[in-house]
This record gives C-alpha cells, structure tokens and sequence, in this order.
C-alpha cells in the first residue's frame, strides 16, 4: 500500500484470546498455581497469568508508542520498552511494552483522520489499495 509514512507494521498473534487468558485470583489477586504474572508492575485487575516457560511468546503487549524523538526512544528501552527492529522511515521510532499497568492490546489501527464511528477507518485523500482491498470504508460518515 502507499501511505504517507511508507511502512505497515504487522504482529503475529500469540498466546490465548482474551476471553479465555488465566487471570489472578478475585479474593488473593495472585496467580493461580502453576502460573506467574506476565509483568510485575501491572495492578492485579490488569494481570495476565500464563506458565512461567510461556512468558517469553504468549505474555501480551500492553502498550505502544510512537516518537520521532531518538533521545526518548533511547531512555525508554532503558525502562523496558521493547524497540521495533529498526526505525521507521526517517523520523519515527516504535516501542513496545508489557509492563504498562494496561490491559492486552487486542485492536489497533493508525489512521489519516480518526472517524467517530469506530467501525469505520479513514485513509488519506489519494492513497492507493490493493485491488482486492475495499476502499469503500476509508471515508467516514462524519468526523
């Protein structure tokens, strides 16, 4: 696709739905046995429990950030936040984090101009689709 900032960032989807993740125990707010928490600094109603050799690949990403300052992109890895491989286009820097005190991210999108109705997506005026891309959705019925 051609955009603005000529990059498409794509995840791969881990780990178990949300609807069916281990979460801490109502009354204790720990972990059940066999489990651990995903991160220590999340409060306990945002704590994801998975076994501890599962850490690693299913524990969710809790928080995303764009900057196009490197100097904060920098002092952020060093509080854990997990950089994108490489920097984005000229300017833009990604992280990315477990350890907000933040539920899973389950849906993101970046958008020309946010719509209000959240099932629609805007696009910028011109951008171009795949051909088997629907392109019908990109305007919205108001802003």
């Amino acid at each position: 696709m051609d955009n603005t900032l000529g990059f498409t960032i794509c995840g791969l989807p881990g780990g178990l739905p949300y609807r069916n993740v281990t979460r801490v125990d109502p009354v204790t707010f720990k972990c059940p046995n066999g489990t651990v928490p995903c991160s220590t600094k999340t409060s306990a109603e945002n704590t994801i429990c998975y076994p501890s050799n599962q850490i690693a690949t299913n524990c969710p990403v809790n928080n995303i950030y764009l900057t196009t300052n490197l100097t904060e992109a920098q002092a952020m890895k060093t509080t854990g936040w997990i950089p994108y491989t490489k920097k984005i286009v000229n300017t833009y820097y990604l992280l990315l984090t477990k350890d907000s005190d933040m539920l899973p991210i389950t849906t993101t999108k970046f958008e020309y101009k946010p719509c209000m109705n959240p099932d629609e997506l805007s696009s910028q005026p011109g951008a171009k689709f795949y051909p088997l891309e629907n392109d019908s959705v990109n305007n919205c019925t108001f802003d």
